[in-house]
């Protein structure tokens, strides 16, 4: 995925829960590793909000994931301000730093595992947490900004443990907003080729991903589960389309669904204010949904 859409620090901002009117909460942390189907072992990072002894109140599991940045980056950004348990895992791929055209089609195989290993990931990684500490039934949250929102979504259509998404600047039509990334990316070397390059080069990525769109993960969201959904109004990163296209899939499922329209463009480094806007809404719906404590 082109840079846009995974800048080292765009969506560890988006969670600085520090910004809210509350005392910091000491934490504790570690490290959990957990391993796929195939053997393959990832590594997550837990924070503990809480005093000891963890085993006298069960805690309430927010796993966040925004692009490329080392996960440590997002945890470190992170004071929820409550008693919680905060975690996350660095994604199975390290990305170039620039895409090239054709140099970068030599790490297709690696990208398309790792998008893979990210959705069964995210399931392991609650099993491997639950299983260490006492988590409170019905308070399993999975937050996905931008390039995580797919991820968020996929699992929790997958797995029935997690209750609460939340959606920050995702999207639908995969491929035409892949198509949107590469445009973007090369209009300046390719010129009015740009436009047919990308959209065969992103139709065939997908095609190779080999997972059904991210709109039927969505409508097979189930009764039980509560979805979040903030959009930027004024998104130049993502297809008006794209944004529209998941919205409707939301909103076919059986899920509880909300959805926000915030002002601005996609997530921005240091826009604060934008960031206070958003930290509000899933602050106020994730108390509202019982997803942690009021």
């Amino acid at each position: 995925m082109p840079n846009s859409l995974y800048h080292p620090h765009l969506f560890a901002i988006f969670f600085l829960f520090a910004t809210s009117a509350h005392a910091a909460i000491p934490y504790r942390e570690a490290t959990h590793s957990f391993s796929l189907k195939s053997g393959k072992s990832l590594t997550a990072i837990a924070r503990v909000y809480a005093p000891k002894p963890l085993e006298s109140r069960a805690l309430p599991l927010i796993l966040i994931f925004g692009g490329f940045q080392n996960a440590a980056q997002v945890l470190d950004l992170v004071d929820p301000g409550q008693r919680v348990l905060l975690a996350t895992f660095d994604y199975p791929f390290e990305p170039p730093r620039e895409w090239r055209f054709p140099h970068s089609l030599k790490f297709a195989p690696q990208a398309k595992q790792m998008i893979h290993e990210m959705i069964e990931g995210i399931g392991a990684c609650i099993e491997k947490l639950k299983s260490i500490y006492p988590i409170t039934s019905g308070q399993v949250t999975v937050i996905g900004g931008s390039l995580g929102a797919p991820f968020a979504i996929y699992s929790a259509s997958r797995f029935e443990s997690i209750q609460g998404v939340v959606v920050a600047h995702g999207f639908g039509k995969t491929r035409l907003t892949i198509q949107q990334q590469f445009e973007s990316l090369w209009k300046s070397k390719l010129g009015i080729f740009a436009s047919p390059v990308s959209w065969f080069l992103a139709t065939a990525a997908w095609f190779y991903v080999g997972l059904p769109e991210v709109e039927q993960a969505a409508r097979d969201l189930k009764p039980k589960q509560k979805v979040l959904m903030i959009e930027a109004k004024e998104d130049r990163s993502i297809p008006l389309a794209a944004r529209e296209s998941l919205r409707s899939a939301l909103k076919q499922s059986q899920a509880s669904f909300k959805w926000k329209q915030v002002p601005g463009d996609h997530f921005r480094p240091g826009d604060m204010d934008q960031v206070r806007e958003v930290l509000v809404e899933v602050t106020s719906w994730m108390k509202l949904e019982g997803l942690v404590s009021q």
